[in-house]
């Protein structure tokens, strides 16, 4: 648990909402680990909450996504599960592409096997010094005509804004939810390059608000795309305390 005052810069608003200003937030943050936390406002106060949300199950909704966890599961030494922070990071984009490269028979870019390849067979402290490639394949998939990156975005968009959506029904922020992390500024960025932005607005909120009877609710959820300035990023330490 941990008081802070947020400072943001905002990259992009994907809904408006129906903002009540000292209502709970939250905060999705994918990077190498997906990090799911939340805000309640007391006595004028933020007082920030990190919870274990990025561990949960993942629960697919589509044939394909079914396949996506048994391939998954065949990666694994204890094939049981696979949580959502599994396919919702930098490592679970990159599954994504090499599953979708073995399904769907795309063909891929020599540039992004190789970045692949390169960083499998890095150690942590070599990794420091290379770009993820699933920052590549993102850069591709936007700015490229490699149907197979193109097809990776579309899929990672539609399972991050699914979740997104799972832990707003779970915390209702309606002060706004905020998505951060590299790989989500590096996708907005690259759609602002390509004045793209509505089209992955549209994408999103489509799977954010599609759970039936609660889209309506979700519709009044704020959401947006935020750089955070001071630091006050979401830690391993800041843990839900009950």
């Amino acid at each position: 648990m941990s008081k802070t005052k947020q400072q943001y810069t905002c990259l992009a608003i994907l809904q408006s909402g129906e903002r009540q200003e000292d209502a709970t937030k939250a905060q999705i943050e994918v990077g190498e680990r997906l990090i799911e936390s939340f805000w309640l406002r007391h006595a004028g106060t933020d007082t920030l909450y990190n919870t274990k949300g990025g561990d949960t199950d993942f629960a697919p909704r589509t044939e394909e996504q079914f396949k996506l966890v048994k391939y998954i599961q065949k990666q694994q030494a204890n094939p049981i599960t696979v949580s959502v922070g599994q396919i919702v990071s930098h490592s679970g984009l990159v599954s994504i592409y090499q599953f979708l490269r073995y399904n769907r028979q795309l063909v891929e870019l020599p540039e992004i096997s190789d970045a692949i390849q390169s960083w499998e067979n890095s150690n942590a402290e070599n990794r420091n010094s290379l770009e993820h490639p699933a920052l590549q394949v993102v850069q591709s998939g936007i700015k490229t005509e490699n149907l197979l990156c193109k097809e990776t975005i579309k899929f990672f968009i539609e399972v991050y804004a699914a979740e997104a959506g799972n832990f707003a029904l779970k915390t209702l922020p309606y002060g706004g939810i905020y998505l951060s992390g590299e790989i989500t500024i590096k996708i907005i960025e690259g759609y602002q390059d390509m004045n793209r932005v509505d089209e992955f607005k549209k994408n999103f909120i489509h799977q954010f608000t599609n759970k039936g009877r609660m889209k309506a609710l979700l519709e009044k959820i704020p959401v947006s795309i935020k750089g955070i300035d001071n630091g006050s990023n979401i830690k391993e330490e800041t843990q839900l305390h009950s």
